[in-house]
């Protein structure tokens, strides 16, 4: 009598080591592709999220301690609404910060970090950080857009005091405020780095209402997600 024998072949072992192994790929691209797509939704609400912030300080009128003075009167003591409520653009360091510009030295509207860039911190004729985001590695934040014939303003300015917008540009050597005008229009947004074709968001924002709007939704000629 022969005996039938159980298990596996050599054959049959090989074709499911290839499937589970086709089969763990698959999963792992999935798992990744869900990654990058939750990493790069939670920086696009974290950033227009900080702007919308900005602006509601702005309109509310909400108030920061005094640091400086600026109203002349409690000393440093008490709360004072700032001259703006900004938000700075840093793309080398893929940085975006929510700042009070309380300085009273004359040329308001430019941003002013304190040298530790801690938040809360404040030094003579700097700036308070209110928020920060650092945008991840695996995306590029971008900003642009037309400013006067302008494409580098990196700035965007609310002014709780004069309820108005305005778009500045500002690095380490050069400080330059461009105020409003009809043509003025400033793009932020992200896009994901070294891949092809990277997925982006951008949004667009006008001087007068200062409300960031999608550019899906804008019909500007000329106005596109920075390269």
């Amino acid at each position: 009598m022969v005996k039938k024998r159980s298990g596996m072949t050599l054959v049959e072992l090989i074709l499911v080591v290839i499937i589970v192994t086709v089969l763990m790929a698959a999963g792992i691209g999935s798992i990744l592709r869900s990654q990058r797509a939750f990493t790069f939704n939670a920086a696009d609400q974290a950033v227009s999220s900080m702007v919308r912030t900005a602006r509601s300080y702005a309109i509310t009128g909400r108030a920061v301690q005094d640091y400086t003075d600026y109203n002349g009167v409690n000393g440093t003591t008490d709360q004072v609404t700032p001259a703006n409520y900004g938000i700075y653009f840093d793309t080398a360091k893929n940085q975006v910060f929510l700042f009070a510009d309380i300085r009273e030295n004359g040329n308001e509207g430019i941003f002013q970090p304190p040298a530790s860039g801690a938040l809360g911190v404040y030094k003579a004729d700097k700036d308070v950080i209110l928020e920060a985001y650092e945008v991840d590695d695996s995306l590029n934040l971008l900003v642009g857009g037309m400013v006067k014939g302008l494409n580098t303003a990196n700035t965007i300015l609310y002014s709780p005091i004069f309820s108005d917008t305005t778009f500045s540009y500002y690095d380490a050597s050069t400080a330059v405020i461009v105020e409003p005008s009809t043509t003025s229009f400033f793009v932020y947004g992200i896009r994901e780095a070294d891949r092809t074709p990277a997925r982006e968001s951008c949004f667009g924002i006008q001087p007068v209402a200062g409300v960031p709007e999608s550019l899906d939704n804008i019909n500007v000629s000329g106005v596109d997600c920075p390269t």
